[in-house]
């Protein structure tokens, strides 16, 4: 369970990161948000494993905090400087291993206009080009993970969440593609 208390850190960060960008600044709960934030960023110091979930959690409140102007109550940085890093060194860039489940450019970047974009150019690339090459004809492409490590114990909730899980990864990629002029006839109508 070491790897959900890792993988932990992203859920908080996400939470908190709606909190500073939709609450209220004078409410008790956004208050609230702003410590964890101070927390979550001063653990960026302390460790070098947060998994692909938490590291996209530091993502979304590195954004979050830009979004409702808190960039001067944080040394944001020092985040950008070390999230760079992390997505950096956190992506497969073996593409082989992509047919599993493993960290893809995707997970942080979603447009030219990323801040991880510059130093990740090619392997978005190529990514990109992975994307179009293994859609099914007809079809959407695959998730890369499934639940029957647990003996089938989750088989039909599994049935059921597979093809939502399908779908919000379909409209992902083809956002993505489109964010990268990537989109053509053959993408979007097949």
């Amino acid at each position: 369970m070491e790897a959900n208390e890792v993988e932990g850190i992203g859920v908080t960060a996400e939470i908190v990161a709606f909190i500073l960008r939709y609450a209220n600044e004078d409410s008790e709960i956004f208050k609230k948000a702003l410590t964890f934030s101070d927390v979550l960023i001063n653990e960026l110091n302390r460790s070098e494993h947060y998994g692909d979930m938490g590291i996209g959690g530091y993502c979304i409140l590195l954004d979050s905090i830009e979004q409702a102007k808190l960039s001067g109550r944080f040394d944001c940085n020092f985040l950008k400087e070390k999230l760079r890093k992390l997505v950096y060194d956190s992506i497969e860039r073996d593409t082989t291993k992509w047919v599993n489940y493993s960290v893809r450019p995707s997970d942080y970047i979603s447009s030219p206009e990323s801040i991880f974009y510059k130093d990740n150019e090619t392997i978005v690339s190529t990514e990109l080009d992975y994307i179009i090459e293994t859609r099914p004809h007809k079809g959407v492409w695959d998730i890369t993970w499934s639940w029957f490590e647990n003996n089938g114990k989750y088989a039909k909730e599994f049935a059921i969440s597979e093809n939502w899980w399908k779908a919000s990864k379909a409209i992902h990629k083809i956002n993505l593609l489109k964010n990268f002029n990537r989109v053509d006839e053959q993408v979007t109508h097949s």
